[in-house]
């Protein structure tokens, strides 16, 4: 059976998010919260906050979105990025669909200068 999770973003002004989830994941959001002595709307704030930077992180570490994008997702700066990334261990660098397309700006570039010549 689905219940409602409710939780409010952690940015300034707060908006409400109404989701809902199986009772398992409700039982352990409640179990963890219990835990580290938090109410159950921190404990939601706090595990989306992680989820989001851990996904955002294993997107730009595949190659799939750029630092820039990376950094405008978490809303954070491309330094505290790279920062993350290294703290979270996460690979860094050009890879994926990016490496790909540098790749072939590389090959388009070759092959302007070998038509001008």
């Amino acid at each position: 059976m689905l219940k409602y999770l409710e939780a409010k973003t952690n940015t300034g002004m707060m908006e409400e998010l109404r989701v809902k989830v199986p009772q398992a994941l409700l039982k352990g959001v409640k179990c963890y919260a219990s835990e580290v002595n938090v109410d159950e709307e921190v404990a939601v704030r706090e595990m989306l906050q992680e989820g989001l930077k851990r996904r955002v992180l294993r997107l730009y570490s595949e190659g799939k979105i750029s630092i820039w994008k990376a950094a405008k997702m978490l809303n954070v700066s491309h330094w505290e990025i790279i920062d993350l990334a290294k703290e979270l261990g996460y690979e860094m660098g050009v890879k994926g669909k990016a490496l790909e397309k540098a790749y072939k700006n590389l090959e388009d570039l070759r092959e302007s200068k070998k038509e001008k010549a």
